[in-house]
């Protein structure tokens, strides 16, 4: 019969890794699952190894079922003082630390006590931890070439999609783990190269990688109007006429997606709200035409079914549209003053 350590609480007095008899016992059974012998110095030369801990860590924190458990209560104080020996050798403290905890707090914390929670929190959580570090390898400088051209700014581009996780974790009702693993990946079909329906579904099932798919715009091609339109791309025309074949293409797609989100189900246009909310929220360095063409967008499409489905989405949308519009007018206001003066 297997031994369970079962550690309750770890003490407040301690303050590094060195010294903590908790985290010693953690390192002993991490040495023996990997059949290795790591010592607490080895982190500081080999990051991916302090990394493949620190997810060792969490994810035992989830289970009842392996020989080490660590209480769930006391995984959080395991990870500060993981973190606290990143930040004393300058090693990377990493963002997932934080949503890890917010999501295992409010998704699972009142049920790990069932088993079959503990284990199926762990299955997801590992998900969650996938689909992170997916998204920040693109968001890393080696992996600029990843995305579309459009996108040449990786930093804005997975700041918006923790951005919109954020909001489904911490501002729209009832998150749940799939919902979130999808607003983490909600523009990866569209933004990057490499990933496709297939790929997500390889990775994280099939509901996650559908719900992606139907919150990707398909490709502009699928689009053009006529077969004409398709045979005036390829030709020598002028690119005046080729960018009007396009614009138009654009629109249609546009309004194609929009007046499909009441097909959504509830946890797909929860995410549809969120990346939508946080678009309003991030438009600083948009032009007034760009500002004043999202917020009409919101209002014909949006707000209808965002107050008939999720309330507090509807205020969230219709609290930003305020502010711009109030912004909108007071920039009217300085420019009619300029020109007086």
């Amino acid at each position: 019969m297997k031994t369970r350590i079962h550690i309750e609480e770890v003490p407040d007095n301690i303050k590094t890794l060195e010294q903590s008899p908790v985290l010693n016992i953690l390192l002993h059974h991490f040495n023996k699952k990997l059949n290795s012998a790591v010592r607490v110095e080895d982190f500081l030369t080999d990051m991916f190894l302090l990394e493949k801990f620190d997810d060792f860590i969490r994810i035992e924190s989830l289970s009842w079922t392996l020989p080490l458990t660590v209480a769930p209560r006391a995984a959080p104080k395991v990870q500060e003082l993981i973190t606290d020996f990143k930040k004393r050798y300058w090693l990377t403290v990493r963002y997932s630390d934080k949503y890890y905890v917010e999501i295992k707090n409010k998704v699972y914390w009142e049920r790990l006590k069932d088993p079959e929670v503990a284990i199926e929190a762990k299955k997801w959580m590992r998900k969650f931890l996938a689909a992170y570090h997916l998204v920040k390898r693109v968001f890393e400088e080696v992996h600029r070439e990843w995305l579309k051209p459009w996108e040449s700014k990786p930093e804005r581009y997975f700041n918006h999609l923790t951005g919109t996780m954020d909001i489904v974790l911490n501002e729209l009702p009832n998150p749940n783990i799939e919902t979130i693993i999808i607003a983490l990946l909600h523009d990866s079909i569209e933004d990057i190269r490499w990933i496709n329906f297939t790929t997500l579904e390889s990775i994280f099932w099939e509901y996650i990688a559908s719900g992606v798919k139907k919150l990707s715009k398909k490709e502009i091609e699928a689009y053009y109007l006529s077969p004409y339109e398709k045979e005036c791309m390829k030709s020598d025309m002028p690119e005046e006429f080729k960018d009007e074949i396009i614009r138009r293409a654009k629109e249609t797609r546009q309004q194609h997606y929009f007046w499909h989100l009441k097909e959504l189900d509830d946890n797909i246009l929860t995410v549809k709200f969120a990346d939508r909310i946080h678009n309003l929220r991030t438009l600083d360095g948009m032009s007034r035409s760009q500002i004043i063409k999202k917020i009409k967008e919101t209002e014909v499409y949006f707000l209808d079914i965002a107050q008939e489905r999720n309330p507090t989405a509807y205020k969230l949308m219709t609290a930003e549209i305020i502010k711009l519009k109030k912004f909108l007018g007071e920039t009217d206001s300085s420019a009619a003053q300029e020109a007086k003066s």
